[in-house]
């Protein structure tokens, strides 16, 4: 569970930024937007803050409650990877069929 933890904290917190530059880029896609025009999202504060304070929230919490402060964050952050896995892959299928 120790070095689980921050693994999958990183990747959900990648993949919670990613989500939103993915929506961004099928809305530019629609609008035809020039490629020089087009809009992004900033990695921070999500890399690294997000993620680092969320591994301290775990380990606090691990000290008040025992391990279900990490394991409850471990399965919270699962289930956001998941959300935001799905959405960028239905954003990805949606840029396909624009272009």
């Amino acid at each position: 569970m120790t070095l689980l933890l921050p693994i999958v904290l990183f990747l959900a917190w990648i993949t919670i930024i990613l989500a939103p530059a993915a929506r961004l880029a099928v809305e530019d896609a629609r609008a035809a937007v020039p490629e020089t025009k087009r809009r992004g999202v900033s990695i921070f504060p999500g890399i690294p803050v997000m993620p680092l304070a969320m591994w301290g929230l775990a380990a606090l919490l691990d000290m008040i409650i025992g391990p279900w402060g990490s394991i409850c964050l471990l399965w919270l952050h699962v289930a956001a990877l998941f959300v935001a896995s799905s959405l960028i892959t239905h954003d990805i299928f949606s840029l396909k069929r624009i272009t």
